[in-house]
C-alpha cells in the first residue's frame, strides 16, 4: 500500500462507493468506512447496506492487506 493517510483512505472509500453503486443494481449503498491500520500495513472496511426489498441493513466488515 501507499503510505497512509486520510487522503488514501478517503480514495478507498470513494473507489469501493462507486463500485457498489455502478455494478451492483440490487443494494442501497448507507455507509463505507475505511479505518487504516498501519501497524498492520491493512485497512479495516466497513459496508453497510439494505438489499433492494429488505427493511433492515446489513454490514460486511473486511480486512484489506498486502498479500506479498
Amino acid at each position: 500500500f501507499e503510505n497512509f493517510s486520510p487522503i488514501t483512505a478517503n480514495l478507498l472509500e470513494d473507489e469501493i462507493s462507486n463500485t457498489i453503486n455502478n455494478y451492483e443494481p440490487r443494494v442501497i449503498l448507507k455507509n463505507v468506512n475505511v479505518n487504516p491500520l498501519p501497524d498492520e500495513n491493512a485497512y479495516n472496511v466497513t459496508i453497510s447496506f439494505y438489499l433492494e426489498n429488505a427493511a433492515t441493513a446489513t454490514s460486511i466488515t473486511l480486512l484489506l492487506e498486502r498479500n506479498r
